[in-house]
């Protein structure tokens, strides 16, 4: 589960299996002061984090977290030593990846 700053868009509405919460500045620099978060990073204004807190649940229930992250994120879980497999999933081709973050940057 991961915490967003970012206001929900239209899709996260009728999109099954969205994960996010969403919260305003102050509750997450709260979060972020109280280190509940194995990762955040600020993105086009926006900030997201994965919660320690759910991470931990998966893991005492004996499954195996599977979370999205971009490779600043990943580099942060790297940092805190946590164990993982990094999976980097690359674009057909450079086109589609300037594409695909022009996109992005539009609708956020």
């Amino acid at each position: 589960m991961s915490c967003t700053t970012r206001p929900k868009k239209e899709e996260n509405f009728v999109k099954p299996g969205n994960n996010y919460v969403y919260i305003n500045d102050e509750q997450f620099d709260k979060k972020v002061a109280d280190n509940d978060f194995v990762e955040w990073r600020e993105i086009n204004g926006f900030k997201y984090g994965t919660c320690k807190k759910e991470m931990q649940r998966i893991n005492t229930a004996g499954r195996i977290p599977i979370i999205e992250v971009d490779t600043q994120g990943a580099i942060e879980l790297n940092k805190v030593g946590m164990a993982a497999n990094f999976l980097f999933i690359y674009p057909p081709s450079f086109e589609e990846l300037r594409k695909r973050i022009g996109n992005r940057i539009e609708t956020e």
